[in-house]
């Protein structure tokens, strides 16, 4: 099997993933009522919320598809409050 089908295959069990979850969400149920099942992004990332000069990493909860935006109790808003991403208090 090759790298690009092992991608392919990847993007579609994310696809599936999304789908599953928005039919979740449109039948009412509360995916993330116990709080959100964030995880990294890949690399890279959105530039400093908060006017650093970091990178701060880009997260997605795997329950529901929402991402997170740096706001104050979210993941990306702690990775730059520790420095974790080159920000600055």
């Amino acid at each position: 099997m090759s790298d690009s089908t092992i991608s392919g295959d990847s993007r579609n069990h994310q696809k599936l993933t999304h789908l599953i979850t928005e039919a979740r969400a449109l039948a009412g149920e509360n995916l993330c009522y116990t709080g959100h099942l964030w995880t990294g992004e890949g690399t890279g990332g959105r530039a400093c919320p908060r006017g650093g000069n970091g990178s701060q990493p880009v997260y997605i909860c795997q329950r529901c598809g929402e991402y997170d935006y740096g706001y104050p109790g979210g993941p990306g808003y702690d990775a730059c409050k520790s420095g974790e991403c080159g920000c600055h208090d």
